[in-house]
């Protein structure tokens, strides 16, 4: 046992330092892991989020397309009764000014 009674302290301090760092850096290793894979759902789920709202887009304005055209809506001012404006029913208001300084009116009110 005279062996084991020579070790000097400082070696076992080195060799439990030197195991504490291992264990704290696995833990850190693991920890970023983790988040690596959170990160990589997250980013998973924000581009099926996004593709979803761009095919919702491209419908909508397939949609607003088919709503607006020509051909539908002379269809549907004739369903009303609508026709082109005669002379004399179309009136003239203020043109809107493109400065947009500090001093400009808002859109649409009189100058």
């Amino acid at each position: 046992m005279a062996p084991l009674a020579r070790l000097s302290s400082r070696p076992v301090a080195q060799c439990l330092l030197a195991a504490g760092a291992a264990f704290v850096l696995g833990v850190a290793v693991v920890w970023v892991n983790i988040e690596r894979v959170e990160t990589a759902y997250r980013i998973e789920q924000f581009e099926k989020k996004l593709d979803g709202m761009a095919d919702l887009r491209a419908k909508l304005q397939i949609e607003r397309d088919n709503l607006t055209s020509p051909y539908r809506l002379r269809k549907k001012a004739q369903e009303y009764g609508l026709g082109p404006a005669r002379p004399g029913q179309l009136r003239e208001g203020p043109v809107a000014r493109r400065d947009n300084g500090p001093d400009a009116p808002p859109l649409g009110s009189a100058l």
